[in-house]
């Protein structure tokens, strides 16, 4: 039976468009060479690339019950996703706009997301925990921090934690002993993800800083990934992918800490030969396999 990853986080739903030209400036039209739509969030990808992948995935966002929600988990359904939606609002506004530079494979991104006044019982949070092999959260819902948390320490799972820029709420987080995977500018008062390790109870993490090396600590081992080289089109949501992937080649594939980081790596760099986050997934999957 395929192990079941918990992700918690954000999912949306994002309209891309892409263009050779510079991003377009104020006041003017630009007619794109190709828009595409698709369910979008660091959390939704990650539980997307997982489950292409093979594993078992339940989302728990905030999506409600506009017509975009709905959509939203319409879609994922059909990706054999669970969704658990902690939201009850009719107009959560989960949608994003982004604009990606074909040639230098850059995204501009502007997202909406007003304020969620109905919320469901955490209830569930914990019960889900409970049953989950492995949970990610992405760290955007401090509202779910506390009881993610307690969860994770009462029924003693293995968790990731995929933050980009630091928030004062993460501190909590890390005295959880988590996986940490961290961009570059993951920063607070000179201390990165690796060297913030000791002031809190965790012993491996990795940071991640686009082209160049990945770097890892795993306990008392120190070390370096080169990021392979690759025709790169659409770098969007390839670290999201990259999270999905690790987790499915260290939970699943059960390869030790340095060896799933390595081909965690390997898959998202792949992906972004691809327009587009379940195309991108599905070409590395076809390239460089499960």
């Amino acid at each position: 039976m395929s192990k079941h990853g918990l992700f918690i986080g954000l999912c949306g739903l994002d309209v891309v468009f892409y263009e050779k030209n510079k991003f377009p400036v104020e006041d003017t039209k630009m007619k794109c060479e190709v828009v595409k739509s698709a369910i979008g969030g660091p959390a939704a990808n990650a539980a997307i690339t997982f489950s292409l992948l093979g594993g078992k995935s339940t989302i728990i966002s905030y999506i409600g019950n506009s017509n975009v929600g709905k959509l939203i988990k319409s879609m994922l359904s059909d990706m054999d996703i669970k969704v658990i939606d902690m939201c009850d609002d009719e107009d959560v506004k989960c949608i994003s706009s982004i604009y990606v530079n074909t040639v230098n494979a850059t995204r501009t991104i502007f997202s909406g997301r007003n304020e969620i006044h109905s919320l469901k019982s955490f209830i569930i949070v914990e019960e889900t925990i409970k049953n989950a092999d492995f949970i990610l959260y992405d760290g955007h819902f401090s509202s779910l921090d506390d009881v993610i948390v307690n969860s994770v320490k009462k029924h003693n799972k293995e968790w990731v934690i995929d933050v980009g820029g630091y928030k004062d709420s993460f501190e909590k987080l890390l005295d959880y002993n988590p996986i940490l995977v961290a961009s570059a500018v993951f920063q607070n008062n000179g201390l990165n993800g690796i060297t913030m390790m000791k002031n809190h109870n965790y012993n491996r993490a990795v940071i991640t800083n686009g082209k160049n090396p990945i770097e890892y600590q795993d306990g008392d081992i120190h070390g370096w990934i080169d990021i392979i080289d690759v025709d790169a089109l659409d770098t969007l949501g390839a670290g999201d992918i990259y999270h999905g992937a690790f987790c499915y080649y260290y939970f699943i594939k059960a390869l030790n800490f340095v060896k799933a980081i390595e081909c965690a790596s390997h898959f998202a760099s792949k992906s972004t030969e691809r327009f587009g986050v379940i195309d991108g997934i599905k070409h590395s999957i076809s390239t460089f396999g499960k």
